[in-house]
């Protein structure tokens, strides 16, 4: 069993860490949707869950750039939840060349990170020091959906990465049934009592429910929030079982019937997968 330490996020202010890569690789000819249609038939069988395939998507761009710099953005618990993926990326085990520098941005401070990060920023991404043209991979993990502000956002994204550089993200589609009734719940106030009563106290017996916008959760919307970048690549996934962490088991059979509408093509599928490059 592989035990991991951690630490608060400090040494993290107030001075913006050099940029430590030597590369200057960029990827004129990004084209991913091949490889992520595998991806997606993997995850409609059920053989892999999530986390582990944003994981693949996110090493093969880092596969591009010889010591890639990577930020992680909303990296406090781990990627998708899972701390040992988020350090696999860490460690770049599958890089010929090593991993430069992972960089991560967390606005929540009481939330512990990896010491495999070589720098953590305690803040929005807006609002964070990063070096323009220092990063050249980022992603984000069920955090988009969070973000007020989404031009504000995407901006910061493309003013930090290389040119040629690639940002992922992994999210709820905005007119997904998950999505529908997420905003639903959130505007009766009942989402939190709900949450406490399903899987226990946020924070620490569930992850932390914080408020969701889904500003930037549909093609269009990215584009128009995100028009500097010059590659948009997306794919939708859905899968048996989706929602079933948010459902009671007598609710259950309810959301299989969900899936089966969204696999059929009937309902939008809940999961958005974005793909922007520099």
């Amino acid at each position: 069993m592989m035990v991991l330490s951690f630490r608060q996020s400090t040494n993290v202010f107030p001075n913006p860490p050099n940029n430590m890569s030597d590369s200057t690789t960029t990827c004129n000819e990004w084209t991913p949707i091949p490889q992520w249609k595998i991806y997606e038939n993997i995850y409609n069988s059920r053989e892999q869950w999530r986390d582990s395939l944003f994981k693949n998507m996110i090493q093969d761009a880092m596969l591009l750039f010889d010591k890639p710099t990577v930020l992680d953005i909303g990296c406090g618990r781990g990627l998708d939840g899972s701390v040992s993926l988020q350090s696999e990326i860490a460690s770049a085990a599958d890089h010929p060349s090593g991993i430069g520098q992972m960089w991560g941005c967390e606005p929540d401070t009481s939330i512990q990170s990896g010491v495999y990060f070589h720098q953590v920023f305690p803040n929005t991404l807006e609002e964070s020091i990063i070096p323009q043209n220092s990063v050249h991979v980022a992603y984000s993990s069920f955090v988009i959906e969070h973000i007020y502000d989404p031009a504000g956002f995407f901006n910061k994204i493309h003013e930090c990465l290389v040119e040629g550089g690639i940002f992922l993200g992994i999210t709820d589609y905005r007119w997904s049934f998950f999505s529908t009734m997420s905003q639903v719940m959130e505007w009766t106030k009942l989402k939190e009592l709900y949450l406490n009563l399903l899987r226990g106290k946020r924070g620490e017996d569930r992850y932390e429910n914080y408020p969701t916008y889904y500003h930037a959760n549909t093609v269009g919307a990215v584009k128009r929030y995100a028009p500097l970048f010059r590659k948009h690549h997306f794919t939708y996934w859905h899968r048996y079982g989706e929602i079933d962490h948010y459902l009671p088991k007598v609710l259950r059979p309810l959301g299989w019937g969900v899936d089966a509408l969204s696999m059929a093509g009937i309902i939008p599928r809940q999961i958005f997968i974005m793909g922007l490059q520099k």
